[in-house]
């Protein structure tokens, strides 16, 4: 759990996600994982299939909180 948030945060440094709402960002998701975890739930259960892809979750989440212009499709 504490692997993914962080991989999440290193790519959030990389989209130059502000270090202040990097760090919401990563409490919430931090805190939403813990809860799951006390409640049965696995990383899977709460994030579906971006759990297996760390880097393009924190992407798809930044762009969700506009904090990042969303991905482009290719043409």
């Amino acid at each position: 759990m504490n692997d993914f948030v962080e991989q999440c945060r290193r790519e959030w440094k990389l989209l130059r996600v502000p270090d202040q709402v990097a760090d919401e960002m990563a409490a919430d998701l931090a805190a939403d994982l813990k809860e799951a975890e006390a409640e049965g739930a696995s990383v899977q259960d709460v994030l579906g299939s971006g759990a297996a892809d760390p880097r393009s979750f924190a992407t798809s989440w930044a762009a969700e909180r506009a904090v990042i212009p969303p991905p482009r499709l290719p043409a």
